[in-house]
């Protein structure tokens, strides 16, 4: 199946599976295609240029094993890895050679992603919300049904936070016009929610491709706003993660937890 394969390119700092202070990152297994078109997103930018390889099975074994030893963490990702005809096959791989998998999805395709979950393949799921409502989400999606984009994406959401072995990252990409308000209504769809981590993500925009409109928040008006939520919300203390701008995307000591 096409990958493109970056070693440690994802810094962790926000689920049970990480320990100490500098741990490896997540190595980033991008499948090559998505169903969505959001608004906030380099991938329709990105794609065609990206070197995807092929992989059979036995090619993608002989690359967990290289990886291991330099990270526990394989984050299966895109695109939307839930379209990829080898995911359970790939996952189980990971799994067998004693990796943590970690499957980063935008949550619509439930049917696909939450019978690995019964099946023990995934360790963590990365949902991302794409609104604070149903019709957010349709516009931040690229026009996706509201069925797909909103119904899907908290379904799978609160099946997953129900599962006794499996958490679930939930991430909001926020703009400069993000205010308090907006993290306490996304705080509130969560509460409903057992072990969910709530994760925002300061916009970073495509320098080559800039979507008009929108711009990122200043990272010190947003670790305010955080803080602010999680000493009125202290449920929350230990569950939220800032991710202010492009070098904590990779760098562990630039991502933000509180």
């Amino acid at each position: 199946m096409s990958y493109l394969v970056v070693p440690g390119s994802f810094a962790m700092k926000c689920s049970r599976f990480v320990t100490g202070e500098e741990p490896q990152n997540a190595h980033s297994i991008s499948y090559c295609r998505c169903n969505f078109d959001c608004e906030f997103c380099f991938f329709k930018y990105y794609q065609p240029t990206n070197r995807y390889e092929e992989f059979t099975a036995e090619t993608f074994e002989a690359l967990v094993r290289r990886l291991l030893p330099e990270g526990q963490v394989f984050k299966f990702t895109g695109g939307e890895p839930a379209l990829n005809p080898d995911l359970r096959r790939d996952l189980g791989i990971v799994k067998r050679l004693g990796g943590i998998t970690f499957l980063d999805t935008n949550g619509s395709m439930p049917e696909r992603i939450l019978p690995l979950m019964e099946e023990g393949l995934v360790d963590l799921f990365g949902i991302s919300l794409k609104g604070l409502s149903a019709e957010e989400a349709v516009r931040r999606s690229g026009g996706r049904p509201e069925t797909i984009c909103w119904d899907n994406v908290l379904f799978s959401i609160g099946q997953i936070a129900a599962h006794p072995s499996c958490d679930v990252i939930v991430t909001y990409v926020c703009y400069d016009a993000f205010r308090a308000e907006t993290l306490e209504a996304f705080g509130e769809i969560l509460s409903r929610y057992p072990k969910v981590y709530l994760k925002i993500n300061n916009y970073q925009p495509n320098r080559e491709h800039p979507t008009p409109g929108l711009s990122p928040k200043d990272p010190a008006e947003l670790v305010k706003i955080l803080t602010s939520f999680v000493d009125k919300n202290p449920q929350w203390k230990g569950r939220v993660t800032l991710v202010p701008g492009p070098q904590a995307v990779e760098q562990f000591s630039k991502v933000i937890m509180l």
